[in-house]
């Protein structure tokens, strides 16, 4: 789990090997504001271990399909990823 400056929260999803990643707005008073937001949901990857830049702008995940693991990052909020 990680957080952005800006109110959102990341969170992981599903089974072990399975898991996707999601964002969720928070409210100032930490109430959820709104529904989560797909940011890595892929039914052949575990997506997992999602944390903001420091500018808040790209969110880089751990993704595995079978014993291979490599990092992805993805612009936020849109969702253009970029392999790495």
């Amino acid at each position: 789990m990680d957080w952005s400056r800006n109110g959102f929260m990341l969170f992981q999803q599903g089974l072990v090997f399975k898991r996707d990643l999601y964002a969720l707005r928070l409210s100032n008073d930490a109430k959820v504001d709104g529904e989560p937001v797909p940011i890595a949901v892929d039914p052949n990857f575990d997506e997992r271990d999602g944390k903001f830049s420091p500018d808040g702008r790209w969110i880089v995940t751990s993704r595995t399909k079978r014993d291979a693991s490599k990092s992805t990052s993805f612009r936020f909020p849109r969702w253009t990823a970029r392999f790495r």
